[in-house]
């Protein structure tokens, strides 16, 4: 059996009640793996004995949900590239600009962003800036999606 650990504990714990004649709604439930609306369309399939059905139905649910996740990934695999390229290339001429000592009709040094960063240490304080943003805006995404910070950030969401 493939899949996490989680996985096939549950699979095995699955497999072990139907084995001792649970009914495979009641199965799944005390796995504690699977989604409510699993749940329940397994169960109404085993009570109105239409149970392929409601698997097929699943299946076709969530066989559009992971294209849905697909399209999502390769729509924005292009803009994030070109966000990683464009962060590349801004450090680059922090770093270019302060290697090659230019200086501007002002007689001060250039700089690419306007907070004084030229040459190595420049192009270092931009990267590491930079990565905290990422790291930052990663943790809070995170953060929502697990529930970290409760329901009501997804109430003010379904609000607005």
């Amino acid at each position: 059996m493939r899949g996490s650990l989680r996985y096939r504990a549950a699979m095995a714990s699955m497999l072990e009640q139907i084995k001792q004649g649970h009914p495979l709604a009641g199965a799944m439930r005390e796995t504690a793996f699977f989604p409510p609306v699993t749940l329940a369309m397994v169960e109404i399939g085993e009570h109105t004995g239409k149970l392929d059905e409601a698997l097929l139905r699943l299946s076709e649910h969530y066989e559009h949900q992971v294209s849905l996740r697909r399209q999502f990934l390769f729509g924005i695999a292009w803009p994030a590239l070109q966000l990683f390229a464009a962060i590349l290339i801004i450090g680059g001429l922090i770093y270019i600009l302060g290697a090659i000592g230019g200086t501007g009709l002002d007689g001060k040094p250039f700089e690419v962003i306007g907070f004084g960063l030229t040459g190595g240490r420049g192009a270092l304080i931009y990267f590491l800036s930079v990565g905290v943003v990422i790291t930052a805006l990663i943790t809070g995404f995170l953060a929502l999606m697990n529930g970290w910070f409760g329901p009501g950030p997804a109430r003010l969401a379904m609000q607005l």
